[in-house]
């Protein structure tokens, strides 16, 4: 009995001193190996903290901020700790976001696990407004700084782990990634996944064009008079949190059909009728905030009743408790205006800021939501229309809002078995 407690003592030894050795070995590395690599080699150009360094028994999840500027890029890896990771995708999350909430929430059943799962190492990539108040110096942050901060990182970890790579980004981060994929000419790079954004036909729907001219204006009308950051999503975060304390209490905030929304009800009612909520903008546009979608951020049914206190709703697909957590965790929640100011000159081809769709080489692969940005992947017959034979626009996924692609229960079946394929 003694010889076998010994011998099992020694067997857990080995595996912790494994598993927190930083030795180079001649067989392949381990995720966990890779992702030591990729923080070390942004140690070496820039000042960095680690915020997050957690290992649990299959994998281990580092999280630094990078100090190349006065406020840091944020960037996340995770890898295996005992199985080797063949591929790398960089993960982009949306306007607002950042990658703890975006892809590992819950920790255990996320999108960048089910990466991890499939072979790759995992590295997100956390635009620096989410560590940095609203200021003028948000008046740079465009497409082209956005751009500029993911080619930075992309290039110094690829210069050490030189293994093939995809980038996937959802919402303004998928614009971020076919950016990015517009001029990338790196021979490891192998295909780029775009997560519901929109991009407009100007011969289908010329009235999205001239909408999309009309908020361009207005965005560069806002950062003129001082505006420089939307704060959509710290707004909603801040109902998440009131509407959890006081979820019957007034909200002070007028239902369509008259009497005030309780927190609770217009937390839900901002899920799930999300396309008709105004915004920064609206003032200037007549617009709706974010007047591109379909429906809903989050699928589901809202339900009206004479008294507010009897309004009934539901999601359809994500759990509350799940956008609960992920919303907890955004930083700032900010979004630069100029990153709309770009993205909608995009959209409206007055040539103040282009993708170069020619540019883009790689295989694509367009996924978009049927109550979220639905039909409008333009961008797509673009690339096709330049040469690359190799671009996948599935049927929009039914049913699903902006967010489910991300926290769907079902995601995993409905969505993301996409991304292998």
């Amino acid at each position: 009995m003694k010889k076998i407690r010994i011998k099992y003592t020694l067997a857990f030894v080995l595996i912790i001193a494994a598993l927190f050795a930083n030795t180079t070995y001649a067989y392949e590395a381990t995720g966990r190996q890779l992702a030591q690599n990729a923080i070390a080699s942004l140690q070496l150009v820039a000042t960095t903290s680690t915020t997050k360094n957690v290992a649990w028994l299959n994998w281990s999840w580092f999280e630094v901020n990078f100090y190349d500027e006065q406020y840091p890029l944020t960037v996340d890896v995770l890898g295996s700790n005992f199985a080797s990771a063949k591929k790398v995708i960089y993960l982009l999350p949306g306007g607002g976001g950042n990658f703890s909430a975006s892809f590992f929430t819950p920790m255990d059943n996320n999108l960048a696990q089910f990466f991890r799962q499939a072979g790759f190492l995992v590295i997100g990539i956390t635009p620096r407004e989410d560590n940095a108040p609203p200021g003028i110096y948000m008046a740079d942050w465009g497409m082209a700084k956005h751009k500029a901060d993911i080619q930075e990182i992309i290039g110094i970890i690829q210069a050490k782990i030189k293994l093939p790579y995809w980038v996937l980004g959802h919402s303004f981060g998928a614009a971020y990634a076919l950016d990015y994929s517009s001029t990338c000419n790196d021979d490891l790079f192998k295909k780029v996944i775009a997560l519901d954004i929109y991009s407009f036909d100007p011969t289908k729907v010329p009235d999205m064009v001239t909408d999309a001219e009309i908020t361009y204006e207005a965005f560069l009308e806002l950062i003129n008079e001082g505006q420089f950051a939307d704060s959509t999503f710290s707004d909603f975060k801040s109902l998440m949190f009131i509407s959890l304390l006081f979820p019957k209490s007034d909200s002070g905030e007028l239902r369509p059909i008259g009497g005030d929304f309780t927190y609770e009800g217009l937390l839900y009612f901002s899920m799930i009728d999300s396309y008709l909520l105004p915004g920064i903008h609206t003032p200037l546009t007549g617009l709706a905030n974010d007047w591109p979608l379909v429906q809903s951020y989050v699928a589901g049914k809202y339900t009206f009743a004479a008294n507010p206190l009897a309004d009934t709703y539901r999601l359809t697909h994500s759990d509350i408790g799940t956008l609960r957590t992920a919303i907890f965790k955004l930083g700032s929640g900010l979004t630069p205006c100029a990153v709309y100011r770009d993205y909608f000159a995009v959209n409206a081809y007055n040539g103040a800021y282009t993708i170069n769709w020619s540019g883009i080489r790689v295989p694509v692969l367009w996924v978009n939501s049927r109550l979220g940005y639905s039909g409008n992947t333009y961008g797509a017959t673009l690339i096709k229309n330049s040469g690359n034979t190799n671009v996948k626009v599935p049927p929009s996924i039914p049913g699903y809002g902006h967010l489910d692609v991300l926290f769907s229960n079902t995601a995993q079946g409905n969505v993301w078995h996409l991304f292998l394929e």
